[in-house]
Parts: structure tokens; sequence; C-alpha cells
């Protein structure tokens, strides 16, 4: 069907199970101590609320994302073993293995395979469709992991799962949910802290795509999402929230970043304020002489955006729901690499298997394309 199906069986037991496993056993390799040492991440710029866990980090370079223990947290968690599986050396087969339905086997007896071979011999028909529908699957199986190979360098780096006891009041009271797919309130996604080689992290949150909601979702709340951000349908992103370096700003903390909430992201309602709102967070009217490098930054960017831009084009098989894009680059303009920057995409609870890929992304891709090379040429004029 034209909506698609979630990636991830999560309704299966025994692919939980195998999923959880995966993950737990990823995580102790990486991990030989437990993780007690972790604490909240300063200046996350999305998804902060007072009823969310919030986003850890753990030294040297980690970060704890809470996993949800509704349907999302499972799914997100196969996600990233989908990917790993994908991007082994022996790809297609590991991937393979992931995916494959878990059952338990049955050895087929000699007779069974005996009678298997005789039918193939003498080209029985039946057993011809067989090996078609088998020949069919698997291109289909290895088409699915070149495609998560060539996107695994736009995702943070996956290192499991881990347990982490938090001793926050405020979420006591979640405990009593059930949790159903085997993902339990102290579950945190182990990833690669994508800011760590930053001095002064510029971060911007932008979630991608026309809709926040799947197609099977309640009417309420397809309304609900709907009425954040009406453009979204006609952009293809909006902006949840960013921060920028900038410690002469009236409103910067103690570290010198201005912080710009979801709703301001919400308020953008032309193209010109969404293009107002990247020119201040590259910082372009404060930067002064340091504008070349900041508008080198945005080339930078570029680049990476237009190869996810190709990547998007080539998928007909994968639809993101709610799923993020991070952009970040270096607001410590004395340091030694001032035109450091990364892409990566984040939140991946709501990914479909969809025919014909997913153009809501792809537009979303597109305007920021539009935006940043306009404001790039606009600003490449002022440069004294």
């Amino acid at each position: 069907s034209m909506s698609g199906r979630p990636m991830i069986c999560y309704e299966n037991e025994a692919f939980r199970q195998d999923i959880l496993q995966r993950a737990r056993s990823r995580a102790n390799k990486w991990l030989s101590y437990q993780v007690s040492g972790a604490d909240q991440l300063v200046g996350q710029v999305g998804g902060v609320s007072k009823h969310k866990r919030p986003l850890l980090t753990l030294d040297p370079d980690y970060v704890l994302k809470p996993l949800a223990i509704d349907h999302r947290g499972i799914r997100e968690l196969g996600f990233y073993e989908a990917l790993n599986a994908a991007a082994h050396t022996s790809g297609t087969k590991v991937y393979a293995d992931f995916i494959a339905p878990k059952r338990v086997a049955v050895a087929p007896s000699m007779l069974d395979v005996v009678a298997f071979s005789i039918a193939f011999l003498l080209q029985d028909s039946y057993v011809l469709d067989c090996e078609r529908r088998i020949t069919q699957a698997w291109d289909q199986v290895e088409a699915e992991a070149k495609l998560l190979r060539r996107l695994y360098r736009f995702i943070p780096s996956y290192f499991g799962m881990v347990r982490h006891e938090t001793s926050e009041a405020s979420f006591e009271e979640s405990f009593d949910l059930p949790c159903l797919y085997g993902i339990q309130l102290d579950c945190y996604l182990l990833l690669q802290d994508v800011t760590v080689n930053f001095k002064k992290p510029c971060v911007i949150d932008l979630k991608m795509g026309f809709h926040t909601f799947e197609p099977d979702a309640p009417d309420q709340k397809k309304k609900r999402e709907r009425q954040k951000y009406p453009q979204q349908e006609k952009f293809g992103f909006r902006i949840v929230g960013n921060r920028i370096y900038c410690p002469s700003h009236r409103d910067a903390d103690e570290n010198g970043f201005v912080f710009y909430s979801k709703h301001v992201g919400r308020s953008l309602e032309s193209y010109e304020a969404l293009k107002d709102a990247f020119v201040t967070f590259f910082g372009l009217e404060s930067v002064d002489r340091l504008l070349p490098d900041r508008l080198k930054t945005i080339s930078n960017i570029l680049l990476k955006l237009r190869s996810l831009q190709h990547w998007f084009r080539d998928n007909k098989k994968f639809y993101f729901t709610a799923s993020s894009l991070l952009i970040a680059y270096e607001g410590d303009t004395e340091g030694s690499n001032p035109d450091m920057v990364t892409t990566r995409m984040i939140d991946f609870g709501r990914v479909r298997r969809r025919k014909g890929g997913d153009q809501g992304y792809l537009k979303g891709l597109s305007t920021i394309v539009s935006l940043l090379e306009e404001i790039s040429t606009e600003w490449s004029g002022k440069i004294r």
C-alpha cells in the first residue's frame, strides 16, 4: 500500500528479543564499566520538555538518548541495528540474517531435500517459481542493504543500548506504564556525540518531511501535529530549535550561547522569515571580517546536504517520519578549524518501508539547499 509498513516488525516478539540482545551485547563490547557518570547534555537544542527524559552525555564522547518505551523505542533500536548489519563488510548476508523472520528452525528431512532436488532437475514449475521468488527477494534485500550502507555516514556512530538509572522524581509516575516492547524507562541508545570535536558547537535541529505523524495515526493526532506548523507541508521541514555562539548577545548564557526554542521555529511563516532565521543561525550579521570563513562553512554544509539529497533521490524504499537533521558548525572563530561542519540524521522511531521513497524529506532538503545557496550568493557580495 502507499502508506507502507513499519520497517521494523515490532509485533514479532522473537525479532524484538533479537534486536534487544544485539543492542545489549554491542554496548557491552564498547563499555566495560557501568554507566553511572552520565550528565545531562548541556545545550540540547531539540526535544526538551519537562515531561521528557533529557539526553545525557558520557565521557569521553558519548551521548545517551532515552528510548521511548512505546513502539518507537524498539523501532529506533532496530533501525540502528539494521543499518549496522548493512554496513558490515559482508553486508547483504548479515543484513539478510538480521531481517529474516525469526522462527524456530525445523531441519528438512533427507527425503524432502531429495524430493526437492529431483523436482528441480525435472524443471518442476512449482520449484522454479519458488526459485524465482527467492531470487527476487534476495535482490530486494540486496538493494535495501546497499541503500542503507550509503546512508551509514550520515548517521551518528551507534554503540548499542545501555541501562542508566536516573533519580528524576518527575519521571517516577511513568514507571507504572507497561513496557510492551521490552524497553524500560532506564534504557538509552548509546551514540557518538556528533559535536565532540567542536570547541563552540552551533547546532540547528530540523524536523524533516511534510508530516510528523504516521499514516495510521488517529485524526486528532494528525490535526494537532499539522497545527504546530502548517507551513511544513509547503517547505518540507521546520526548525525545532537552535543555538549559536555569540557572547556579545544580550540573551547569551554564561558560556556565550544564545538559544532559540521550537516556538521561534513555528513562528516562521514565510520563505523570507526562514532565510532570516538561517542568517541569524550562521551569525552573518556579527562575524564582520570573518565573513569569508563563515561563507566557507555554508559551502561545506551545502556539499554534505547535496550528497544526502542524492541519496534521497535514489531512495525508493524508505520513508522517515518525524526524523530530524542536525547541522553543526564551529562557532569558535579563533580556533584552527573555523569552517568545520557536520550534518547527521537522527530520530528513527518511525521509519517505514514505502514504495516511492520519501518525497517530503527530499522537498525539505531542496528548500534548505535553496535557502543556503541564496544566502551564500547574497552575502558574498558583502565581503569587503
